[in-house]
């Protein structure tokens, strides 16, 4: 009885390169089980296919063969974005434990990480909108209240040192705190201004 070739994804046939190229497989000449060999079975690669960096990851094979062997997929393993409206695999939908089919999120990962871009730059601008309002919304120097170029000052410095010691969520918190117990610690400096206090600190 012949051996058989273990393939490397079970999704792609024996006789066609296990990377997911989609390209057929030469018969092996002689038994390599080093190699997964087995003399007169295809072999798993076509020549220099594994060497040359192609994707390793079930996931990654399994796109790139559906883009160039679609027929060998069925309609179970594709679904369409809720956001955009392709069709794409279920491997590029992020999972879930709550609602969703087949344990997967309805937005697919390249809409699900805009969106979650989306609501990170949302909360950043409120809570940074709030400190802003707390310091008088306006320069402490010039007077200037465009909240577009004004900046929070640490008037003894260590500015940079708080930021590296905890995350931004935390960072903007504990600064709220602070400034809503009275703290005289913070000031707000447009660029300009927080610049050329900077270059007096130094001196």
């Amino acid at each position: 009885m012949d051996a058989a070739v273990r393939l490397i994804d079970e999704t792609i046939p024996a006789g066609l390169c296990q990377c997911g190229c989609g390209a057929i497989t030469e018969p092996a000449k002689r038994t390599n089980t080093k190699r997964g060999t087995v003399s007169g079975q295809p072999m798993l690669y076509v020549g220099r296919h594994k060497s040359r960096g192609w994707p390793k990851s079930a996931v990654h094979r399994r796109r790139i063969s559906a883009a160039q062997a679609p027929e060998r997929f069925t309609d179970d393993n594709y679904r369409s974005c809720k956001d955009c409206g392709q069709k794409k695999l279920l491997d590029d939908f992020p999972p879930t434990t709550g609602r969703g089919l087949q344990g997967r999120l309805w937005s697919c990962r390249v809409c699900y990480r805009g969106k979650c871009r989306g609501w990170g730059n949302a909360t950043y601008a409120k809570r940074r909108h709030e400190l802003v309002a707390l310091l008088g919304s306006r320069c402490s120097r010039c007077g200037l209240d465009d909240e577009r170029v004004l900046a929070i000052d640490h008037v003894n410095g260590g500015g940079s040192r708080d930021k590296r010691m905890k995350t931004g969520a935390q960072y903007k918190r504990d600064l709220a705190r602070e400034i809503e117990a009275g703290s005289t610690d913070y000031r707000l400096l447009c660029h300009n201004c927080n610049w050329l206090a900077y270059l007096e600190r130094g001196k």
